[in-house]
């Protein structure tokens, strides 16, 4: 709850359609203002989650999008992808490899 972004579980519960509650960092919030996840730190926590729990639509959209960011952003398939860009990106702007940096 202090950390100001989300991690593996908060991935996993919207990848089940569980909305999720979380501190997330203004800076992290404006950099993916996409992330559908409710923002909370300890002394809004109670009052997030009554907000949660008091309005049901809010929550099934939640939910929703949730699901839909895992699979835009999380998916192994996707990730794996970046990941090959990014390493052919490196490879691609260096002259050389060098293998006796490892």
């Amino acid at each position: 709850m202090l950390q100001g972004a989300y991690g593996v579980v908060s991935v996993e519960c919207m990848a089940l359609g569980i909305p999720v509650i979380a501190r997330l960092d203004p800076i992290y919030k404006s950099a993916r203002p996409d992330v559908p996840i409710l923002n909370a730190d300890p002394n809004s926590l109670a009052n997030q989650l009554k907000f949660l729990v008091q309005n049901r639509e809010f929550r099934q959209r939640l939910a929703l999008e949730g699901r839909s960011f895992v699979e835009k952003w999380h998916d192994s398939q996707v990730v794996a992808k970046r990941l090959i860009e990014l390493y052919l990106g490196e490879f691609r702007n260096r002259k050389t490899l060098r293998f006796d940096m490892v």
